[in-house]
């Protein structure tokens, strides 16, 4: 505490003008009343991240709040309490880890952006439009993306939320051919694959059979390890399968739960056991 404080009229003047009690205006920069009233008070003075928040808080300039005040070594009281005991500055919320090389990698993304959201109507736009291409761009790769939202206005609440991207596996064909005739053992084979870098693995494959309009597993085939090939060995017989045409297809699910239904499609086979 000082003895010499001298009060903050112009901050406390401002946030009387515009009718709001210092738990609003603790809320909306994510600080607390009592900081606050201590900021007006003079008995300790903002850090240089809460002078941009209230800056942006009131639309002011920080001399016209009364944020200006040199002080010796750059060092403001309200940092203080920052320090931890090996003398480093700890991160203030809605900061990462600073870089003395570069001041702005821990700067908030909103204050990042800030600049950009004050020029011209033409300006924004061009902007948005540039957000909404390169978001398309993410989710037609099929990945997850994290966009920075906000309420549209100020920026003075940015929120992190994740948009979910469907992500599909990817199959193709080997064996049986379509048209194939199978006397009784049928083999299957088929790649299955991450459809995008980065995607999940791939859990398994099921091989299908179908006829009479109805779909039934015939085997279920584990990664070998090796390559992305997955295959078996299957007795129509002990499917119960009728003689003539069958369906043949195989799904494709990876280890989060994403499956791709026929991703190459389905083949018909004849089914014709010896001595028919």
């Amino acid at each position: 505490m000082h003895d010499d404080a001298i009060p903050n009229e112009r901050l406390r003047h401002q946030r009387e003008i515009y009718g709001w009690s210092r738990n609003y205006v603790a809320e909306k920069i994510e600080s607390d009343p009592r900081t606050v009233a201590r900021w007006e008070r003079g008995k300790t003075f903002p850090s240089p991240y809460y002078r941009q928040k209230l800056c942006e808080l009131f639309g002011k300039k920080a001399d016209e709040l009364g944020l200006i005040k040199d002080e010796p070594h750059g060092q403001y009281p309200d940092q203080a309490s920052d320090l931890t005991s090996s003398g480093a500055l700890q991160n203030e919320p809605g900061q990462v880890a600073r870089s003395e090389h570069n001041p702005t990698r821990y700067m908030p993304a909103h204050l990042l952006l800030q600049p950009f959201l004050h020029r011209s109507h033409i300006t924004r736009k061009v902007i948005i439009l540039g957000l909404v291409v390169l978001i398309g761009a993410f989710i037609l790769s099929g990945k997850f993306v994290t966009i920075w939202v906000s309420n549209g206005i100020t920026f003075s609440r940015v929120s992190n939320t994740t948009v979910l991207v469907r992500i599909v596996p990817g199959g193709l064909w080997i064996s049986p051919m379509n048209g194939q005739t199978i006397n009784d053992i049928i083999h299957f084979a088929a790649h299955a694959f991450p459809t995008n870098r980065g995607d999940p693995v791939i859990d398994h494959v099921n091989f299908t059979a179908g006829w009479n309009g109805t779909w039934r597993i015939a085997c279920v085939v584990y990664p070998n390890h090796s390559d992305d090939t997955f295959q078996c060995n299957v007795s129509l017989k002990q499917l119960a399968a009728p003689t003539g045409h069958i369906q043949v297809s195989f799904d494709v699910y990876d280890k989060m739960g994403n499956v791709n239904k026929a991703p190459s499609g389905e083949h018909t086979i004849i089914y014709a056991p010896t001595g028919d």
